[in-house]
């Protein structure tokens, strides 16, 4: 919860949720969050995930823990070097930014 003024504002059992606080509590850090209506919010995370779990976790299997690490490391090298997106009209990120252009 949150407090706004007087009143508290729920932000989702997201932000309660004591497993995802758990590894930062280990190396003596608290879990980042945004405020609510802040413009730094979790989308552009968000997006990034929903990506890599639609073309990367739902199309594979690991064999192992190195496994995961290696296939991830080619879908991030490939998902940033080679795959178009359409928004920086359909180049990849490294071409987009090689041209010196922006959103």
């Amino acid at each position: 919860m949150v407090l706004v003024g007087e009143v508290e504002v729920g932000r989702g059992s997201e932000f309660d949720n004591a497993t995802l606080d758990e590894p930062f509590k280990v190396f003596g850090r608290t879990r980042p969050r945004s405020k609510m209506g802040c413009p730094f919010d979790s989308a552009v995370d968000e997006s990034a995930n929903k990506t890599l779990k639609a073309e990367f976790l739902c199309r594979e299997q690991f064999a192992s823990l190195r496994d995961l690490q290696l296939k991830l490391n080619d879908y991030v090298w490939w998902h940033n070097k080679e795959r178009m997106h359409s928004t920086p009209g359909y180049m990849s990120p490294v071409e987009f930014r090689k041209a010196g252009l922006s959103l």
